[in-house]
């Protein structure tokens, strides 16, 4: 991106008075109109104003003002976004999170936080190297983005650790619960498609885990923490798997 500098911005307006300047005081030479030094110099003033002012503006202001701002959205863009999968980041993932469970608690009807951790990511970077490891949390990355619906967001939190924010699930908790473990085998199902890496098929599942929530006001890190606890018994489950917590208890489905 070309920022025009301070020293740059100067020049220019510099180089437009004085063009400007140039052309006022060679007509005004070359006119037949008699005029007293006030009133030419009077002239002269309104003319340059009239004439500089939109010029300024057009080639000077505007650039400078749109460099700025695009300079500061690739800076948010940056600090909110997952250089590698180009997922919202940590950050970004649960600040959007807090939206979702404050529009859940108003409008009554429950959403999701799946907590999804790849099982043999491991395994993957120490026998193919970390190479081979971008490449499998960059088309995990695009298989969970290509199956959430418009409302719902994908983020990485980190290592092989994604976590994925499902909005509107309805009012009806069994409902609810019925629409997220659908979607949650839908994203099993997606990720056991073996992940080419020079010609070899690297073979990747996910542990997810589930924490519903909506009609009760929750705190963001607390439900972190309880689809965290669903994924490690989803872990202990077997794998592959989805666990949808419970205060009561941790129920396992087994895909």
């Amino acid at each position: 991106m070309n920022t025009l500098s301070n020293r740059q911005v100067v020049l220019r307006i510099a180089a437009i008075v004085a063009t400007v300047e140039f052309i006022i005081m060679l007509v005004l030479s070359n006119s037949e109109i008699y005029l007293n030094t006030f009133e030419s110099a009077l002239l002269d003033i309104l003319t340059l104003t009239v004439l500089s002012t939109p010029l300024i503006l057009i080639l000077v202001i505007k650039p400078f003002v749109r460099a700025k701002d695009d300079y500061q959205s690739q800076l948010t863009h940056l600090a909110l976004t997952d250089h590698l999968t180009q997922l919202p980041n940590r950050r970004a993932a649960i600040e959007q999170l807090e939206i979702f469970i404050a529009s859940s608690s108003r409008t009554k009807l429950h959403g999701a936080i799946f907590i999804l951790d790849l099982d043999g990511f491991k395994e993957i970077n120490d026998s193919y190297g970390h190479n081979a490891g971008d490449v499998v949390l960059i088309e995990v990355a695009k298989r969970l983005k290509s199956r959430l619906r418009i409302d719902d967001i994908a983020g990485r939190l980190g290592g092989d650790e994604f976590i994925i924010i499902i909005n509107h699930l309805g009012d009806n908790e069994k409902i609810a619960i019925a629409e997220a473990e659908k979607i949650a085998n839908q994203l099993t199902n997606q990720l056991k498609a073996p992940i080419f890496y020079n010609n070899i098929p690297l073979t990747i599942t996910a542990s997810i885990g589930i924490k519903l929530f909506g009609l009760q006001s929750i705190a963001t890190e607390k439900a972190i923490i309880d689809a965290d606890v669903a994924m490690y018994n989803a872990k202990k489950s077997g794998k592959s798997c989805h666990v949808v917590y419970s205060s009561n208890s941790n129920v396992s489905i087994s895909n």
